[in-house]
This record gives structure tokens, C-alpha cells and sequence, in this order.
């Protein structure tokens, strides 16, 4: 970012620039023009203040520029263009504002750098490269924070942001709730009126009208059955009843059919899905049906 400070310290030096390539220039120019007379001729200049030898002559930039216009008909017009005559008439304008402390908006500044460089290549001055490199470097200064500001206005800019937001806001709200959800403790439903509580053991309590628990009433357990679950070796030779006991029933899990000691498919039902039983009534209670043969 530029400051009023660093814009008058970058003018001080664009005028500082202007005086090293003019100064021997305007000297060179009297005396091809002149001769021995130039230095008569250059104290002739209204209004400037010279010293009586040439010797320590130093003209600083406001001093050109008014040798220049005094005597461009008779000596300058013939090097210089029209064109350059009006940016030393702009270059002397600015210099004015700013030795009065006056303030310089920045397009002036940056118009001031413009008509230096132009002046300076018209007479090819050697340092005219080092001047342009200064002037981009003020232009970064003075444009980078305004190309900053633009930036952050552009459609994809905002889009970006806003995504990035989302999803940070996304992330910290499952935080959050990922948080509570694990310190949350699991309540337990009170027993509703009227419905029945089972106590695990097969017994169920009956509630009252008032919500009052009943003594504990004995309800029927159903038979368990008896699963077969030891592999079957190929070697081994199993008994009729395998894999139940002599004289167990077998279920097929499969047909939910039950078959009999005696009963044709009895000694060939011993696969996995065998359930065995103890009496026949065990295997209807389990909704298994006899078989037919």
C-alpha cells in the first residue's frame, strides 16, 4: 500500500531522474548550438538563479525545464518534438504541487513516471530501464491490495468460501452431536398400564388398574430342542438313531417333519438340520408334524 510519504519520496526520485538525463543533455545541446557562448546564454534564462562559473553549475530539474521552454524557438525545438515540449509542461506542473506540499492523487503520480520515462528515451538516456523498473514496482504497490479486494468479489471466490464454510460447519455440528450422543444415558420405559411385563425367566407379571404389579403367574414353558451338532466322521459307523440317543425322536428343521424309531426315512434322516426329541408330543408342541411312513 502506498502512503503520502512514500508517494512524495517516488516523486522526489522520478525528478532526480529526470535531472541526471537532462542535465548533460541540455549542457551537450547549448554548446553544439552556441559554442564558447552556451553559458551566456543559459544565464540569460529569465528567472534562474546561476552561479558566475560554469564550473559549479547544478541545475536541478525545475532549472531544465525552464532553460528548455526559454530558449526552445532558438536551440531546443530543433531536437525535441511538441509532443515532449507539453510533457515538460506537465513535469513542471507537478513539480510546483509538490514542493508547495500540495496533495497529488495518484494518477498524476503515475502520469509524472510516464512522462519521465517518454523524455528520457527521447534522448536515450542510459538509465531509462532502471526508471521503468521503478515504476512497475510502484504500480504493484499501489494495485495489488485494490486487485486483492476485486479478487475476493468474483463469483468463484465466494462459491469456494462458502463450500469451505459448509462443510466446517458440518463437521463441527456432527462433532458436537457425536459428542452428546455418547455421554447420553439410555432410559429405560416405565411399564405401561395394563400391558405385561416379562421377567425373563418365563413368568410375566400382570399389572393392576392402578399400575400396581401383580404377584408373578406361571405360563408354560415351551420344549427346548435338542440340536445335533457333532460333525460327522466319514469312518465312523453310526447307529440307526445317530445323531440322537436309541429311542429319541428325529425332526428334520428342514420339512419340520418328525420321524419315528420305526419309521421307513428314520435311520437315513442324520444331517445337520436333525433336531431330536424325547417324546412325540415334544415334536408337535415345536410344530413339527409325523411322517406319513
Amino acid at each position: 500500500m502506498t502512503t503520502d510519504q512514500h508517494v512524495r519520496l517516488y516523486i522526489d526520485q522520478l525528478l532526480a531522474d529526470f535531472r541526471t538525463g537532462f542535465e548533460p543533455f541540455v549542457i551537450t545541446v547549448l554548446k553544439s548550438t552556441h559554442g564558447a557562448d552556451w553559458f551566456t546564454v543559459l544565464r540569460n534564462t529569465p528567472d534562474l538563479r546561476t552561479p558566475l562559473d560554469a564550473r559549479s553549475l547544478q541545475l536541478d530539474a525545475t532549472a531544465l525545464v525552464r532553460i528548455i521552454l526559454a530558449h526552445w524557438d532558438s536551440t531546443f525545438g530543433r531536437v525535441l518534438s511538441a509532443a515532449d515540449r507539453s510533457l515538460l509542461h506537465e513535469i513542471r506542473s507537478v513539480r510546483n504541487r509538490w514542493a508547495h506540499q500540495a496533495s497529488i492523487p495518484l494518477d498524476d503520480v503515475d502520469r509524472l513516471a510516464d512522462n519521465v520515462i517518454r523524455l528520457l528515451t527521447s534522448i536515450r538516456a542510459e538509465h531509462t530501464t532502471n526508471v521503468i523498473a521503478q515504476r512497475e514496482a510502484f504500480r504493484v504497490q499501489r494495485y495489488a491490495p485494490i486487485a486483492a479486494r476485486k479478487a475476493w468479489r468474483t463469483p468463484a471466490v465466494w462459491l469456494a468460501a462458502l463450500v469451505v464454510g459448509l462443510v466446517t460447519t458440518l463437521s463441527l455440528g456432527y462433532g458436537v452431536y457425536a459428542a452428546f450422543d455418547l455421554n447420553a444415558t439410555p432410559q429405560i420405559e416405565p411399564a405401561q398400564r395394563g400391558t405385561p411385563t416379562d421377567a425373563g425367566d418365563g413368568t410375566v407379571t400382570q399389572p393392576t388398574a392402578d399400575g400396581v404389579l401383580t404377584q408373578p403367574t406361571s405360563t408354560p414353558i415351551a420344549p427346548k430342542a435338542i440340536v445335533a451338532t457333532q460333525p460327522v466322521d466319514p469312518t465312523f459307523v453310526a447307529s440307526e438313531s445317530y445323531p440322537c440317543l436309541p429311542g429319541q425322536i428325529k425332526g428334520n428343521r428342514r420339512t419340520m417333519i418328525y420321524h419315528l424309531p420305526d419309521g421307513m426315512y428314520y435311520s437315513i434322516t442324520r444331517n445337520e438340520s436333525v433336531v431330536c426329541f424325547d417324546a412325540a408330543d415334544a415334536a408337535l408342541r415345536a410344530g413339527y408334524r409325523a411322517s406319513k411312513r
